[in-house]
């Protein structure tokens, strides 16, 4: 939902000093420096019509749908009425030169902002003549003291000029009209611009005066000042609201436009990506905005500048409603689907941003980087990864009452735990900091393979070797479990990096809150609340992978297998099951079959790109560098991980990515040629 540019009309033979519509053809309605009066194709840009020539700057234009007709004023003190198809019908001397023009459908007048006052003339629906204004004013009320620049009609009739002035008009039925409040000094200087909306449904109801002071102020219908807003360099010449996403679009010397949210006061333009899609070029700041008039009937926002051109964005409902920036290209994103939203966004540096939609409205996000080793003394506190207790005969000789004890707690936990594969050693997995192996912690399914001490290159898992390796690794991969309010991120570093909500600081939060609330007598905040306020510190780091980790797959089937799994992957082209409920390595894929220590650990023959699972088939399903998409069954046990069948084109080309199509229940693989398959699972 944004605004996107889709209009440039150039070399136009004056500049333009007024934006209208013509609601009955669809069609825009310029007022131009040399009086001119034309009418132009929203869609083309091109001119359809040229109406009338004022002797004069063009001044105001208005549009009145219910006569079909639109009126335009000018230097010359002139009133001209057109027909729809842009045909004058009348002319009429007011007397003064109408700088503002707005209409009171329920006493049937319409008002002229005219040099230090309004002017009111009563109007009837004449098709006969074509007259529409009557020429004898009914009232004149001179309260201000320069050029009226803008009338508006809501419940009560508003006006602002150049003297600073805002007044608001009681305008009573069969009456004349008084002044209900006068703000002498509603801006420092000249009053360029006024606007204003009110819709009672979603309260939204409020005045937008811009000035040459540089400021734009938000008031109340009764005229009370709500925000101020000084961001500006320039004057302010040019106000409107775009109804389609709810913001106000502020032209002030720049060739961009600052945009905000007038309910609550906020400035979004950082968020909006409608001129930060525009390439950078010396054109691009050789003008500046001038004029803006959004047109909701056409669901378009017109600009003039300074060099006889008017620009023009058209409302997409399918475009983008916020664009958050980062300091480096983004690889992956996630989500999560509880209010208020958040977001998880890893890039090329490394770093993991949390952005989080703010309530005020749907826009604006706060953002936070999630802290990789910054506040850890000591890494191996979080670091997860498989170690064999007596990888040799030597380390067997030397610790042989630690294996005994180690041989005794492993029966009792595997008696215990029926889910550890007996044809393999028991080799665990344990925090690195941990003096001992805690019983619980022991015999939950987690063993390294019986491969490992054929692979190891020594330890590379030091703070040092860390730190070095993690500075500017991309996150190729981020996933969200909600369920444990867990953050994923697979990079490219070889390691997996977990955070969560900090346990211990939540603890202490909830202690104060209990006591607070029992002391106060105060009901008890939901969970959120809290989770919220600590926020997220880094948890574990699986360390597992020889080469940088590309697929991630969450496996959350209590029923079936006991547990909630990660599967991990990578161009090492080993796949990892982890156990997230104790946050250890809980099995690996082996080929019994294989002949070869390389064959009974790599899954494919070439690097894995992304990995899925498939909760109805209970299949997963991974992506290779070798034209192919495995279709394995998923089970605990990696030696169980049978593949049930390939899925591969006749095609040259390598598959990237692979999805399980939940609604449809089927795969669908993305290749590198630009094509997406998708495949049709035949029972």
């Amino acid at each position: 939902m944004a605004l996107e540019s889709y209009l440039d009309i150039k070399n136009l033979n004056s500049k333009v000093t007024v934006i209208g519509s013509n609601p009955v053809r669809r069609e825009l309605v310029f007022g131009f420096e040399d009086g001119s009066v034309q009418t132009y194709d929203p869609d083309t840009g091109n001119m359809i019509t040229n109406c009338y020539k004022h002797r004069g700057w063009v001044t105001a234009l208005c549009a009145f749908p219910e006569a079909r007709a639109f009126f335009s004023s000018g230097n010359d003190s002139t009133v001209v009425t057109y027909n729809a198809i842009g045909t004058p019908i009348d002319k009429l001397n007011i007397g003064s030169v109408a700088y503002s023009i707005c209409f009171h459908s329920r006493l049937k007048q319409v008002i002229f902002g005219i040099p230090e006052g309004i002017q009111f003339h009563s109007y009837e629906l004449n098709n006969v003549t074509g007259q529409i204004i009557n020429s004898i004013p009914l009232y004149i009320i001179c309260e201000h003291e320069d050029i009226t620049t803008g009338v508006l009609m809501l419940d009560k009739l508003y006006s602002v000029g150049f003297d600073g002035k805002l007044i608001i008009y009681d305008c009573p039925f069969g009456s004349s009209p008084s002044v209900s409040k006068k703000l002498d000094q509603a801006h420092d200087a000249g009053i360029t611009c006024l606007i204003a909306q009110k819709n009672s449904l979603d309260n939204n109801e409020w005045l937008m005066t811009g000035s040459f002071d540089k400021s734009a102020k938000v008031w109340s219908l009764d005229g009370k000042l709500i925000f101020k807003f000084v961001d500006f360099t320039q004057p302010v010449t040019g106000l409107t609201y775009v109804h389609a996403t709810k913001t106000v679009w502020i032209a002030a010397g720049n060739s961009f436009a600052h945009v905000y949210d007038p309910k609550n006061g906020e400035n979004v333009s950082s968020f909006i990506d409608t001129f930060l899609s525009v390439e950078d070029s010396e054109l691009r700041y050789s003008y500046f905005l001038i004029l803006l008039r959004y047109v909701p009937e056409l669901n378009v926002l017109i600009a003039s500048t300074n060099l006889k051109q008017c620009l023009g964005w058209r409302y997409k409902n399918t475009g983008c409603i916020s664009c958050l920036k980062v300091k480096s290209p983004l690889e992956s994103v996630c989500y999560t689907k509880k209010t208020p939203i958040l977001m998880f966004a890893g890039d090329s540096e490394g770093d993991v941003y949390k952005w989080e939609q703010m309530q005020s409205n749907q826009i604006m996000y706060s953002s936070e980087r999630l802290l990789k080793f910054e506040g850890k003394k000591n890494l191996s506190d979080v670091m997860v990864h498989a170690i064999s207790l007596g990888d040799t005969k030597t380390n067997a000789d030397n610790n042989n009452n630690k294996e005994s004890t180690t041989n005794t707690k492993r029966l009792a936990s595997a008696n215990r735990i029926k889910t550890v594969e007996e044809r393999l050693p028991a080799y665990y997995i344990r925090s690195r900091s941990a003096a001992k192996i805690r019983e619980r912690e022991r015999g939950i399914g987690g063993y390294v393979s019986q491969y490992a001490h054929l692979q190891k290159k020594g330890d590379t898992n030091t703070l040092s070797n860390i730190k070095k390796t993690a500075t500017g690794k991309s996150i190729l991969r981020i996933l969200l479990v909600e369920k444990f309010d867990l953050i994923i991120a697979a990079s490219e570093d070889k390691n997996i990096y977990i955070w969560g909500f900090d346990l211990e600081a939540l603890k202490a939060l909830t202690t104060l809150r209990d006591q607070a609330n029992d002391l106060n007598h105060l009901p008890e905040e939901g969970a959120d609340v809290a989770n919220r306020v600590v926020g997220f510190t880094l948890r574990k780091i699986f360390s597992e992978h020889e080469s940088l980790v590309t697929s991630l797959a969450l496996v959350d089937d209590v029923d079936s297998f006991g547990g909630v799994f990660l599967l991990s992957s990578g161009w090492d082209r080993r796949i990892f099951i982890w156990d997230l409920t104790h946050f250890i390595l809980f099995s690996q894929y082996t080929n019994p079959k294989a002949d070869h220590v390389d064959e009974a650990q790599t899954a494919s023959q070439g690097n894995i790109h992304d990995m899925d699972y498939s909760p109805h088939l209970k299949y997963f399903a991974y992506a290779s560098s070798d034209m192919c998409v495995y279709v394995r069954k998923f089970s605990p046990k990696g030696s169980e991980m049978d593949l049930m069948y390939i899925l591969q084109a006749k095609i040259d080309s390598e598959v990237t990515c692979v999805k399980w199509n939940f609604i449809m229940n089927q795969w669908v693989t993305g290749m590198e040629n630009g094509e997406i398959r998708i495949w049709v699972i035949i029972k």
